[in-house]
């Protein structure tokens, strides 16, 4: 048998009521020759395919497709496309926009008489690539945050940055990516944000010290206390902004048996420019983004707690921050800003020299008055590095004014 296909008419506004098709045989037929028409479809080019239908296989036969046996409707026309699929403990899920199922062979029958299951009607992803695979586990990027699922009910792990989560075009949300690096222990995500088009940033989840999927769920980056202090531990989720404009990213095998994360040059390029059309490898020994700086930067919480204040009698209002001294190693200098009261209100400190190793702590006189103050070390230089082990601002009541009396 032969498969043929063809464009039958030009672009219509609409279908006219009296369009006809003909099938014929052109030429003369040969004496007592025949040909079967068997099955003739019409595939509207707005809508070419059925996007709620998966086709499967024959068992050990991946290049043989059956076309009556091997479909697999997956909640047909309920709005949703079928964007992904993956397979966990002999199980295979089929994840729509909004929603998941899943399958499984039955030994017995051929797929299209498998049974499908719901296993949510909220979960989904918009991306062909918003599934990743991790240990036993897979993570699951929709429009209203990141989702780990074990087997049992997905349940959202980034809660805690839901408003960055708000600022992705979700237009685009179909060129969203996600990656898992098992060796490392992160979880990354690609998506463009704002007015972008494709990925322009990366999320990065590190989950260094969670063992089990229910250690990631359970273990958010901030507890609260039975006397409602908020608390950040350390065994917990960790997120962190990489300004990494990144088209793709997957764990590639190397040939000398290791494996390395892969980002797929975005827009904008390195260093604010164009496209480079790269693909780059994470290097821990690399300290520039191919020859670009890497904005590295850590902001600390606002100094003091309410605890603080009461332990040291700080009182609850101004305060003079006289004094600083860290542990810091690296190359390049370090940037300081002091953040008095609100984020909103920038003070550069003076830049300080970095070594590496460093021998004692880096001590500098700041003076900075304020009710509560936040600060951020920071490198932009190609090469520039640091490695901030320990922070220690000096603090005591304002002595010259310890309430402004104005507003």
């Amino acid at each position: 048998y032969v498969e043929y296909s063809a464009q039958l008419t030009a672009a219509l506004p609409a279908i006219p009521g009296d369009l006809v098709l003909r099938v014929y045989a052109d030429g003369t037929p040969t004496s007592g020759g025949a040909f079967y028409v068997d099955c003739i479809e019409i595939a509207p080019t707005a809508e070419p395919v059925n996007v709620s239908v998966v086709r499967a296989s024959r068992a050990e036969d991946p290049e043989s497709y059956d076309g009556v046996e091997g479909f697999l409707s997956v909640a047909e026309n309920d709005g949703q496309a079928v964007r992904a699929a993956f397979k966990l403990r002999e199980r295979l899920y089929f994840v729509k926009e909004h929603s998941l199922y899943a399958t499984q062979d039955d030994g017995t029958n051929e797929p299209s008489l498998w049974s499908i299951a719901e296993v949510s009607r909220k979960v989904g992803t918009p991306s062909v690539r918003g599934v990743a695979t991790g240990e036993d586990w897979v993570v699951i990027a929709h429009r209203s945050g990141l989702y780990l699922f074990a087997g049992g009910e997905p349940v959202k792990i980034s809660q805690e940055i839901q408003p960055l989560w708000n600022t992705i075009n979700w237009q685009f949300g179909h060129t969203l990516w996600v990656a898992v690096d098992p060796k490392e222990r992160r979880i990354l995500v690609g998506a463009p944000f704002g007015a972008a088009t494709s990925p322009n940033r990366v999320l990065l989840l590190d989950y260094r010290d969670l063992d089990t999927a229910a250690d990631i769920v359970s273990q958010p980056p901030i507890h609260v206390s039975y006397a409602g202090r908020k608390t950040a531990m350390d065994k917990t989720r960790k997120w962190s902004p990489w300004s990494i404009a990144a088209n793709s990213c997957a764990i590639l095998e190397r040939p000398d048996g290791t494996a390395a994360v892969a980002f797929g040059g975005g827009v904008p390029g390195v260093g604010g420019g164009g496209a480079t059309g790269k693909i780059y490898q994470l290097s821990a020994a690399q300290l520039s983004d191919d020859g670009a700086a890497i904005p590295s930067y850590y902001t600390t919480h606002f100094f003091p707690e309410r605890a603080v204040e009461q332990a040291l009698d700080l009182g609850a209002h101004r305060k003079l921050f006289s004094y600083l001294t860290m542990f810091v190693e690296g190359a390049g200098l370090l940037s300081l800003t002091a953040f008095p009261n609100s984020q909103s209100n920038p003070q550069a400190q003076q830049p300080l020299a970095l070594s590496s190793p460093a021998l004692k702590d880096i001590e500098l006189p700041i003076n900075v008055l304020g009710e509560r103050v936040a600060f951020q070390v920071s490198t932009n230089a190609p090469g520039a590095w640091f490695s901030l082990q320990k922070f220690t601002p000096s603090v005591r009541v304002d002595p010259w004014s310890p309430v402004r009396g104005i507003n």
